[in-house]
């Protein structure tokens, strides 16, 4: 090897080095008090905005940012607070980042309650349809448990409280959705969900029961009587421009619905149901 090569080699072996160092480094000051504390403060800042929306993220702990925990979340506007998300516990896995992949293995919280809707001013501005294009990479979460979201009584005219299971998984590109998502209110209630949507190829996939029970949060809301049940389902494939399922909703003097459901868009959205709907 020549002198040069040798001067160059040695080089980048120190520019190596020092990159890892550097990134050590930042990674050990990561995990101080001081700076997970500044980081709380930089979030709740970056998504607050002004008096319309205010955002405070409290207690950011863990061994940042491959697992990392957040006591508390709340959000407020002029009415007051109307979000507030407790216990956050988050995992990262290192791996997949190096294919621009992300990958949570699991996303705990232990309590979520929806108080109310927030003030008409507090909606985010819709993106430009002029703004850049935006490569969204691979996304999956794993598993998301939220042990307790509680709905607040002015949301829908009765409160309840649900233990949420999920998953999700986005593919490179938006090219693929997988979602899964089951509500469950003890034995009261429950909600089953899974759906599929391929952008390639434009497939939608629904599977879908729902079942509540008397005193349950969703018998109260559709106003089951005395002790009436409620059993339903929806499932079906097709696209998001020719879908078609079939339905069934059975509530034991109150009504039956069975047959098939679906929608084409053309130039209009045209919803069609062909079956049978039998008032009890």
């Amino acid at each position: 090897m020549s002198r040069t090569a040798k001067k160059w080699a040695k080089r980048l072996g120190l520019f190596l080095v020092g990159g890892v160092s550097l990134l050590l480094l930042m990674f050990a000051l990561l995990q101080t008090a001081t700076a997970k504390t500044w980081l709380a403060e930089r979030l709740s800042k970056t998504f607050s905005s002004g008096g319309e929306r205010t955002v405070r993220i409290e207690g950011i702990s863990g061994c940042l940012p491959f697992a990392m925990r957040t006591a508390r979340v709340s959000v407020r506007d002029a009415d007051g607070e109307w979000l507030t998300v407790e216990d956050i516990d988050s995992a990262l896995s290192v791996r997949p980042l190096l294919r621009c992949r992300l990958v949570i293995p699991g996303l705990h919280i232990a309590r979520l309650h929806l108080a109310r809707l927030p003030a008409s001013g507090d909606a985010p501005p819709a993106p430009s349809a002029s703004g850049p294009s935006l490569r969204v990479p691979g996304i999956e979460l794993q598993a998301l448990r939220i042990d307790q979201l509680q709905i607040g009584e002015s949301l829908l005219g009765t409160a309840g409280s649900f233990r949420v299971d999920a998953g999700v998984r986005i593919s490179s590109g938006l090219r693929q959705l997988e979602t899964q998502v089951t509500l469950t209110e003890g034995r009261r209630s429950s909600i089953r969900a899974q759906a599929d949507f391929n952008r390639l190829t434009g497939g939608l996939r629904i599977e879908s029961t729902l079942q509540a029970t008397p005193g349950g949060f969703l018998a109260a809301l559709v106003s089951l009587p005395g002790e009436e049940s409620l059993r339903a389902s929806l499932s079906g494939d097709g696209s998001l421009n020719a879908w078609e399922g079939w339905i069934t909703v059975h509530a034991p003097s109150l009504v039956r619905v069975d047959g098939t459901i679906g929608w084409t868009v053309d130039q209009d959205i045209a919803a069609r149901f062909s079956g049978q709907i039998d008032p009890l």
